[in-house]
């Protein structure tokens, strides 16, 4: 963890990144952290020093600690593996157990609950690089990451399927009926509308099966939880694995930036990338809201439908 503290405190302490303090972020926030400054000579210096810090060639002294896992992995079970449980945390000091004046980390875990984390670990697969590296603040609930992450997997193939559904009904109906026959038919609801919002809603929670070869990354389920050797070496190599992924996608709320670690990803990947172009921000908020505003809009639809009527 050495690399990792020092390069997260190079980027606390460089010019124009977010301070910790801050309890609101925008996407002005993250392309910030990812710049910095270009007047800023510190800053760059300081950027520099991060990039110089991850070239330790750690993930080629070590074959098979950099994993990834399949979208459908990541979001099996609505998301089970954001769910905040025991073997999830890294360090668990609140629950271990102090042992002749040392304290031992994963000694509260039952038997099952081990086996159940290697199980995690083992049905990751080794690779050499990473599609997407996922950054998230664990105290965020569940289910605002699992919609999170549909919505920035899914939701362009969503957009398309039920367009392309809408159309083609909306054609059929034209060719079946002519265009000035359909003027208050009272399947037009069901057809246009329905149909349409039912196929989007199917697609955005099931089009990442269609995406196996998609590699992402996932500190619960691509580092160890309970072999404190493995996780030790996870650890270690996690600035390399961030310098190493393609894509950093950010499922961002307002604690983000008070985590020094996630500052520390963005600035490690911006470094190793020469800038944020390759940094998805999903703020966290936004995939209920859209999901409220359709389903609001397909109830005031059916109202205004059954009152023409």
């Amino acid at each position: 963890m050495g690399d990792a503290l020092k390069a997260s405190r190079l980027f606390r302490d460089a010019p124009g990144a977010p301070k910790t303090r801050s309890k609101i972020a925008t996407h002005r926030d993250v392309t910030r952290s990812c710049t910095l400054s270009s007047n800023a000579p510190t800053a760059s210096k300081n950027i520099s020093e991060i990039s110089t810090t991850l070239m330790s060639n750690k993930l080629s002294e070590r074959p098979g600690i950099m994993r990834t896992v399949t979208p459908a992995q990541v979001l099996r079970n609505f998301g089970a593996a954001f769910k905040g449980d025991k073997s999830s945390k890294f360090t668990a000091l609140a629950n271990a157990r102090h042992v002749d004046g040392v304290f031992i980390i994963g000694s509260f875990l039952s038997a099952e609950e081990r086996n159940q984390a290697d199980a995690l670990w083992r049905a990751s697969y080794a690779s050499t690089s990473v599609d997407i590296l996922i950054s998230h603040v664990w105290g965020v609930r569940r289910w605002k990451k699992t919609l999170g992450l549909y919505y920035y997997l899914n939701s362009s193939a969503a957009l398309a399927a039920s367009l392309t559904i809408w159309l083609a009904l909306l054609i059929g109906l034209v060719l079946q009926n002519g265009l000035t026959a359909m003027g208050g038919k009272g399947y037009l609801v069901p057809v246009l509308v329905y149909i349409p919002t039912a196929t989007f809603f199917l697609t955005l929670v099931s089009a990442h099966h269609l995406r196996p070869a998609l590699r992402l990354w996932l500190d619960k389920l691509c580092i160890h939880q309970t072999d404190e050797d493995l996780k030790q070496q996870g650890m270690e190599c996690l600035l390399e694995i961030v310098g190493s992924s393609d894509r950093l996608c950010i499922l961002w709320d307002e604690t983000y930036f008070e985590r020094l670690w996630c500052n520390a990803e963005i600035a490690t990947f911006c470094a190793t990338h020469g800038g944020p172009e390759n940094v998805d921000f999903v703020p966290l908020w936004l995939p209920p809201w859209i999901l409220t505003a359709m389903t609001l809009d397909i109830f005031c639809s059916s109202l205004s439908a059954q009152f023409a009527w």
